[in-house]
């Protein structure tokens, strides 16, 4: 069989299936099967959700209006707490879309920690600021605050958790590891599969 280790004798036995996949693995290729359904439905709808919020911040940047008031805190006067700029909000658009990204390929291990920097953001972002937003802000009746808590707090909720599962998921649980023989592998790191 050939060798698909390139620093010494990393070979398949006969428990590799058809249709793994490579992933490299401390500097190793390491043979692994593709993740299972239910992983990826979790990554496809962690993808569709930021992928659409992130065209609507586009479409407010482009001088869209819709949802736009309902979408910024309010000031005890009743105006905007702020007004974000075209470019701040294709920046958050842009970062949407990253993560968005980061979720359709969560199967790679580079993707390990930009994905749990999102499930820590999305957190923060249901925990809020103790004042205006999130799971700590204060008592209001502006459309802001009534969207937060019926939609923006617990959509970043449902979000942190499919972005946790993606990232903190259990690799050799949730991949079922092709069986492996390692000869002498010369490999910084011990494999496990």
């Amino acid at each position: 069989m050939p060798s698909l280790c390139p620093h010494a004798a990393l070979q398949v036995s006969a428990g590799a299936r058809h249709g793994d996949i490579l992933q490299p693995w401390a500097g190793c290729d390491v043979p692994m099967t593709r993740p299972s359904t239910a992983y990826r439905a979790v990554s496809i709808g962690a993808a569709l959700l930021t992928g659409t919020i992130a065209a609507v911040h586009v479409y407010w940047a482009a001088g869209g209006t819709v949802g736009l008031t309902a979408a910024l805190p309010e000031a005890d006067s009743g105006a905007p707490a702020f007004t974000p700029s075209p470019m701040m909000t294709l920046g958050v658009a842009a970062g949407l879309a990253c993560m968005s990204a980061a979720a359709l390929d969560a199967h790679s291990p580079r993707m390990r920690w930009p994905l749990r920097l999102t499930t820590l953001v999305f957190l923060l972002r249901a925990v809020g600021d103790g004042r205006k937003v999130g799971l700590t802000r204060q008592a209001g009746d502006s459309p802001f605050a009534r969207n937060d808590a019926r939609l923006y707090t617990p959509l970043c909720l449902v979000l942190a958790a499919l972005y946790g599962v993606l990232a903190f998921r259990c690799r050799g649980q949730n991949w079922s590891a092709a069986r492996v023989s390692f000869g002498a592998c010369q490999c910084a790191k011990q494999h496990s599969c």
